[in-house]
């Protein structure tokens, strides 16, 4: 008898031991079942819940080095560490590809880019808590935020006292001659080329001069030459602005953001890209290539919103030998804005 009862003890823990076993592995699966499901749910909730913002940034004028998309995307990483949901891309794009997007109602939330973006006015939106505008305002109110600048050059060959040609770095967007007749210079033949075309044609012509940008200094800076470089002082057009587009309160919220990050950031190392910070900074001036633009204050600019249009009718004007001064400048003034 006692060995029945034993037999049956037996049993009986054996199969506790498989149902104890059993249910442990029961739990185990549910444990991992339910925490794949949790983390299927978290990625699921984390596609849903990421906001990407696009900024576009177009390179309309003249830099001095580098990489403005890449100089963005370095602000952008700045930006994105505040946030767990939010990433902001951005887009090199071609002026008139942007265009032609703005045309059929493409557009993205911020845009990075210089005068002479036709249809772009419509789609900004007020930017507020910033005190300069260089040519960004419209009725007083600011819908384009500058945050990289440069400025014009006459560079010419030390001894050569009156040069037989001026070449003059030229693009779709802005002004240089404007900005030597502001200056008050006469320019022997003048001949508007390309950037790098004007920039080569001088160093081919022993007898010329060139009128460029600080992207020109940045050429020329290990070249075996001995120049004289004159910043010009009262008009620039070489600035680079960001606007908001038009959207929903979240994404104006954080597009904000984004622009005082990148504000904080072009007063730190703008110097990386070879242009200046509107908004000043004193380490600056030890900038040795581009050392003159930092001791000029320019004193007119050119609005962020003209046309293309307008830029080709204004350097017409500039150009036309049969027009004087005196009505070249009625005729610019309306034009052109004055800085404080």
């Amino acid at each position: 008898m006692l060995q029945i009862i034993l037999l049956l003890l037996k049993s009986y823990i054996r199969f506790m031991k498989k149902l104890i076993s059993v249910l442990i592995v029961a739990v185990w699966l549910i444990t991992v079942s339910v925490s794949v499901m949790m983390l299927f749910k978290k990625e699921e909730d984390k596609k849903v819940e990421t906001l990407i913002l696009e900024l576009w940034q177009l390179d309309m004028v003249e830099g001095g080095k580098g990489s403005r998309r890449n100089y963005l995307l370095s602000a952008a990483k700045e930006f994105e560490n505040k946030y767990d949901n939010v990433l902001l891309t951005v887009i090199s794009q071609t002026a008139e590809c942007a265009e032609e997007m703005f045309k059929n109602g493409v557009y993205p939330d911020m845009i990075s880019y210089s005068q002479g973006l036709d249809g772009v006015f419509p789609l900004c939106q007020e930017i507020t808590g910033f005190g300069v505008s260089y040519g960004g305002k419209y009725k007083n109110a600011l819908y384009a935020l500058p945050w990289a600048y440069g400025g014009y050059f006459l560079i010419e060959r030390d001894g050569l006292e009156s040069p037989s040609q001026v070449y003059v770095s030229k693009t779709d967007s802005n002004l240089p001659l404007l900005a030597a007749f502001l200056e008050g210079l006469t320019l022997n033949n003048p001949i508007e080329m390309p950037s790098e075309q004007s920039y080569y044609a001088f160093l081919k012509d022993k007898n010329s001069a060139l009128l460029g940008t600080q992207r020109d200094i940045y050429r020329l800076e290990n070249k075996d030459m001995s120049l004289k470089i004159t910043p010009l002082k009262n008009y620039t057009d070489i600035v680079q602005y960001v606007s908001v587009m038009k959207g929903d309160s979240v994404r104006t919220e954080l597009c904000n953001d984004f622009i005082k990050i990148l504000v904080e950031k072009s007063q730190k190392d703008i110097n990386l890209l070879g242009m200046a910070s509107p908004f000043g900074n004193e380490k600056l001036i030890d900038n040795g290539p581009i050392a003159l633009l930092f001791t000029v204050k320019h004193q007119m600019t050119a609005s962020a919103f003209l046309s293309k249009e307008t830029l080709s009718e204004i350097n017409s004007v500039i150009k036309d030998q049969t027009i004087n001064s005196d009505n070249k400048m009625k005729y610019v003034k309306n034009t052109i804005i004055y800085l404080k």
